[in-house]
């Protein structure tokens, strides 16, 4: 069973499961019936093929939350906890849900389902992470971080995609020291070629000779509500920045620029975000928001630009994996882990040090030095898509002898 994923709106979980079950379907235990606990089991069937859905079950996670767990989710099968009791396995597959950057109850649900592994005593696995961070602010707090400690240290497989996992792990003296591959979103797959012109030109009027995509994250302004002057000044300049940035793109390198939404909502929608973008742009002829929820179509339009800024993760996971030179705004370390871990830190602009003069500075140093970020960012597509796979290939082997 695979556990704790959220909705297929935020196409980085949905890249991830899809790619989890392509690899249990084809390199799996054989016949195997494959269980994925989640809040939004909709959103996620929408994404998987028909051959892996046949084989696939979505279930509520009633701890989640209560409106989801409507009687039509469960109607496949009896109950909840019987998942767990029946499973021969569980994976926790979803990103980045250990820590409690995005609150302390989605830790606690994330802690809470986890722990079933080891009241049924079942094998565990935690599958492509990356743990932290962690305030540890209060004394429920330290308690979620014993659990987890203890859920870790129990896993029979233990693989993260990062090394600031690696850190965190030494910092809450978990003692397990787990392999680190790149993120199996790496290796999704793009629809056809066919496809994302016939988009693309119903969107432009005419396929781009030159093509850049922006992703405008909904949840950096979240993290530019802090306290402090030049923080509370950098929110207000968000939307007008990253506006400036497609125009400098369109008028200063030729681009036709498309914003492309990562997360369709509810909450931190980035089409919402996107959209704010677009209203300020000033040559809004060669510039549009994307509307698509299909992270392979997603994927594949990506995978027609010559450029890309991102401020979601799984969008410039999109970008990588097919060699795509790229910056990504980093708001909460995992960006610039990824980028660091591949060579290629100067692409990442933290947060903090967001400002016409870096963010322009980067996208110049990046596109008047193409033809060599070209081939930099080639090798990089090369090493971890390698990476990301052999990392799937202990994922199957750990199953095949249990």
């Amino acid at each position: 069973m695979l556990t704790n994923y959220g909705s297929g709106l935020n196409l980085g979980d949905a890249s991830i499961l899809q790619v989890i079950l392509k690899q249990l379907y084809c390199s799996g235990p054989r016949n195997s019936e494959i269980f994925v606990l989640t809040n939004d089991w909709r959103s996620h069937k929408r994404n998987v093929p028909e051959e892996i859905d046949r084989r696939t079950h979505f279930v509520c996670n009633p701890l989640s939350s209560i409106k989801h767990a409507s009687l039509d989710i469960v109607s496949r099968i009896p109950s909840f906890p019987h998942v767990f009791k029946k499973a021969d396995a569980i994976i926790v597959g979803s990103g980045d849900v250990l820590s409690n950057a995005y609150g302390r109850q989605s830790l606690l649900v994330q802690i809470a389902t986890q722990h079933l592994a080891l009241l049924f005593q079942k094998p565990l696995a935690f599958f492509g992470h990356t743990i932290g961070p962690f305030n540890l602010r209060s004394h429920v707090e330290k308690i979620c971080i014993e659990l987890l400690k203890r859920e870790i240290e129990y896993a029979s497989l233990v693989v993260v995609r990062d090394y600031y996992s690696i850190n965190t792990l030494r910092e809450i003296e978990c003692n397990v020291s787990p392999p680190v591959e790149c993120d199996p979103a790496f290796l999704l797959k793009p629809s056809n070629q066919s496809s994302v012109r016939q988009i693309l030109e119903s969107t432009f009027g005419v396929v781009p000779k030159k093509l850049a995509g922006i992703n405008v994250s909904a949840l950096i302004p979240k993290y530019l509500s802090r306290d402090g002057t030049q923080v509370r000044d950098l929110k207000k300049r968000y939307f007008d920045l990253l506006a400036e940035s497609v125009d400098l793109l369109i008028e200063e390198y030729g681009f036709h620029v498309v914003l492309i939404p990562h997360v369709h909502g509810p909450t931190f929608d980035d089409r919402v975000a996107c959209s704010k973008v677009f209203a300020k742009v000033k040559k809004k002829h060669k510039a549009a928001v994307l509307n698509i929820r299909n992270p392979n179509m997603v994927k594949g339009i990506i995978g027609n630009t010559d450029f890309l800024l991102s401020g979601r993760m799984h969008c410039l996971i999109h970008a990588l994996s097919q060699g795509i030179p790229s910056i990504g705004i980093d708001y909460n370390r995992k960006t610039l882990s990824l980028l660091g871990m591949l060579g290629v830190d100067y692409c990442a602009i933290p947060l903090e040090r967001l400002s016409e003069e870096t963010l322009f500075g980067s996208i110049e140093q990046v596109l008047d030095n193409y033809s060599h970020m070209t081939y930099v960012f080639e090798k990089i597509k090369e090493r971890a898509v390698f990476s990301a796979q052999r990392g799937l290939d202990r994922l199957t082997t750990w199953l095949c002898y249990l």
